[in-house]
C-alpha cells in the first residue's frame, strides 16, 4: 500500500478524535481499531452506536479509497448485534461485495477482541472522478 496514503489516513481528525486508527489497508479493503473508553458511552455504559458507526465509516473510507479513486459515501445501514463494552476494542473490516465503475458496495462486520460480532452493516459509494 502507498505510504502517502497511509500517512493521509493516519491524519483523519475526525478518526484521531475519536482515538480509531487504521490497521490494515491493501487493495479495496481495510480494517480500522478503536478501545472503547468512557467518553465512548452511552447511558447504560456501553458503547454509544455511533462511536460504533464511526468505526466501521473509517473502515468503509479507508477500503473505498485505496483504490486510487476518489469516493464518498452514498450509504450505509448498519445492525447492533452485540454491545461493545469500555475497554474493548472493536476491529471493524471493510470487504468490497461488488465495485463497479461508478459505484461500490462494502460489508463491514464489527467485532470484540473476542471476535464476537458486535455490528453488521453494507454501505454504498460513489466514485466521484
Amino acid at each position: 500500500m502507498d505510504s502517502d496514503y497511509l500517512e493521509k489516513l493516519s491524519k483523519n481528525p475526525f478518526n484521531n478524535m475519536l482515538g480509531i486508527r487504521i490497521s490494515d489497508v491493501g487493495e479495496g479493503r481495510a480494517k480500522a481499531v478503536l478501545e472503547i473508553k468512557p467518553e465512548h458511552a452511552n447511558i447504560h455504559s456501553t458503547a454509544h452506536g455511533s462511536v460504533l458507526f464511526a468505526v466501521s465509516d473509517a473502515a468503509f473510507e479507508a477500503a473505498v479509497n485505496s483504490m486510487s479513486r476518489p469516493a464518498v459515501a452514498v450509504q450505509v445501514d448498519i445492525q447492533y448485534l452485540a454491545p461493545a463494552k469500555i475497554g474493548d476494542v472493536v476491529t471493524a473490516a471493510g470487504e468490497p461485495v461488488r465495485v463497479g465503475k461508478k459505484m461500490a458496495s462494502y460489508r463491514l462486520d464489527a467485532t470484540n477482541q473476542e471476535g464476537k460480532k458486535i455490528s453488521a452493516a453494507q454501505a454504498t459509494a460513489f466514485f466521484v472522478d
